[in-house]
């Protein structure tokens, strides 16, 4: 601005100096010495004029250089804001980050918290259920105790049932024996003691091999067991007979042929067996098959050993007193 000051300062003296020139001249013309000293003067201002151009020049470059400088930094200052600007709306982003992350982290809390409510929760009904649980498993600790006890005796009163059994199918071998010495051709059968059964509703299931009499025909066949469902004999379905007409089909003279057809429970696999009938090991007894069970009351837990009636042999002793039926318990004799 000095410059420009002085500049403006230089013109208007080099405007006036034109002036004094033209003056000058006009002077000249009337008079010589006032145009010799007015032309001194002009030169001498255009010598200062000339000085004060070259000031200005000097000035003015130096007004260039300052200016270009000033540019640069201009420049360098712009870039600067807009890297400030750029690291300011990276900061607004970072800001909105924060912001969304606090918000996301605040939640969580609240969530972590509800949870850690219901974890307590379960956590209480937990223990109240492992509670309930252990009373319950000492029940069933007891329980077990008590049912291993009974098992136990219940073994003991088996193991003697197993004895009577063995000792019976000694004895009764035996007797088979003696019998076939001299019995083929008398009455015979193949062992075995029927009973009628039904369903629970009521409805005829069909003729049950309720014995195996030891050391006959069934029971050496390997084939015929208790609890097995009779079929047919020699053919002939038994279906609607009762025992005792279908134990009649079994019985015949002693060496003879029989073909039973068996199945083994009630949804078992069928077979068929041909036996050779044996002299009936109960002639001159009183005509019925017996078979230790075991019955209610008593010792060893409420059980005890008995002898269950499985048959009564129609015509013998037992069935003609009218009083002995299958199933019923022989207490003493």
């Amino acid at each position: 601005e000095s410059t420009k000051a002085r500049l403006a300062a230089a013109e208007q003296e080099a405007k006036a100096s034109k002036a004094a020139a033209e003056q000058a001249e006009i002077a000249k013309e009337q008079d010589a010495e006032v145009k010799d000293e007015a032309l001194a003067a002009s030169e001498k201002e255009a010598k200062e004029l000339q000085a004060a151009k070259a000031d200005l020049e000097l000035a003015w470059g130096e007004v260039t250089k300052d200016l270009a400088s000033e540019q640069d930094a201009r420049k360098e200052a712009e870039e600067k804001l807009a890297a400030l600007a750029k690291e300011l709306e990276d900061a607004h982003l970072l800001a909105d980050e924060a912001e969304a992350l606090r918000k996301a982290l605040q939640e969580a809390e609240e969530e972590l918290a509800k949870r850690a409510g219901e974890t307590d929760e379960l956590g209480r009904e937990l223990q109240v259920e492992r509670a309930l649980a252990d009373e319950s498993l000492e029940g069933v600790k007891g329980e077990l105790s008590s049912k291993v006890d009974q098992l136990t005796a219940d073994n003991e009163d088996l193991e003697e049932q197993l004895m009577a059994l063995q000792a019976a199918a000694a004895a009764l071998k035996a007797l088979h024996a003696a019998v076939c010495q001299d019995g083929w051709g008398a009455p015979g059968d193949v062992g075995v003691a029927l009973t009628r059964v039904s369903t629970q509703g009521g409805n005829e299931k069909g003729i049950k091999i309720g014995d195996v009499v030891p050391a006959g025909a069934a029971a050496e066949s390997g084939e015929v067991i208790p609890d097995d469902l009779l079929l047919a004999v020699d053919g002939q379905s038994v279906d609607g007979m009762s025992a005792q007409q279908a134990a009649g089909l079994l019985e015949g003279p002693a060496g003879t042929p029989v073909t039973l057809k068996g199945q083994h429970g009630d949804q078992g696999e069928t077979y068929e067996v041909t036996l050779i009938r044996r002299p009936k090991l109960y002639d001159g007894d009183v005509g019925v098959a017996l078979a230790p069970v075991l019955t209610p009351g008593g010792k060893a837990g409420g059980k005890r050993q008995g002898i269950k009636i499985g048959d009564v042999v129609p015509g013998d002793a037992a069935a003609a007193s009218g009083v002995v039926v299958p199933e019923d318990w022989l207490l003493a004799v």
